[in-house]
């Protein structure tokens, strides 16, 4: 219902900011555009798949957002749900099956490191489960060989989820939500984690201000069209999270 009811906001919003135009502005950096979950549609190309991530990077994109769930083997593997049902017709549970058992179903279904091993593209990593120690370790293990910060930052959807460590240290975790962001900003300045990235109604210039004052990321999703970029540009915003990477260049 919650989905709904920002969507229907969204849409009507977008409509609204339509009718101002928002010229590209001198005053702040562009954006960084982060394609979410890889430049994908509904056809050609699935969300989270190779495909999507190397099409992200030929249309410019800074970077890429995905989802990591862990296998019954404790393979860390990109993927938005925890089955495999919505995108590829069949009911396996990625937790209760093996990187084989997945692959035996469908190889679209890529690993981190395989994710990991893509140039020229900035990693935005979303953990969708609680780790233990296991699942924690096979994490550090695949970004051993890369710099938090320079090379990937993680993200979360429930704050209960940080684990820090040198591979995962609190610069490097941005809170995400949707419109409701103060509790998530006041909780991102207090425990210095690396921001907070929101839907772009609900990012207010008072959270940008806060978070910038602090050193910390204000991201923005999932801004639909040129115009709606510029006005995240005239606003400071660090990082642009959008499905419609090909409308942003």
């Amino acid at each position: 219902m919650l989905r709904h009811v920002v969507s229907l906001v969204e849409k009507a919003a977008d409509l609204a900011f339509a009718l101002r135009r928002y010229p590209p502005s001198s005053a702040h950096a562009a954006p960084k555009v982060i394609a979410h979950r890889g430049a994908w549609d509904y056809t050609a190309c699935f969300e989270n798949t190779m495909r999507s991530f190397t099409k992200a990077r030929e249309l410019g994109a800074y970077g890429i957002e995905f989802d990591v769930h862990f296998t019954a083997d404790l393979v860390p593997v990109v993927h938005h749900d925890p089955k495999l049902e919505r995108m590829f017709k069949h009911p396996g549970v990625l937790k209760s099956m093996t990187l084989k058992n997945i692959r035996s179903v469908t190889p679209d279904v890529p690993t981190l490191d395989e994710v990991l091993a893509l140039k020229g593209l900035h990693f935005m990593i979303e953990i969708k489960v609680e780790m233990d120690d296991a699942k924690l370790a096979a994490l550090n293990s695949c970004l051993e060989k890369f710099e938090p910060l320079r090379d990937y930052h993680l993200l979360t959807v429930k704050p209960a989820i940080v684990r820090e460590g040198r591979k995962t240290p609190a610069a490097a975790w941005i809170l995400v939500g949707q419109l409701n962001l103060s509790p998530l900003v006041k909780l991102s300045l207090a425990k210095g984690y690396g921001g907070v990235a929101g839907h772009y109604l609900g990012l207010s210039e008072a959270h940008i201000a806060q978070l910038h004052e602090q050193k910390q990321i204000a991201g923005v999703g999932f801004t639909p069209t040129k115009n709606l970029f510029n006005r995240e540009r005239a606003r400071g915003i660090d990082f642009v999270f959008t499905n419609s990477t090909c409308r942003l260049f």
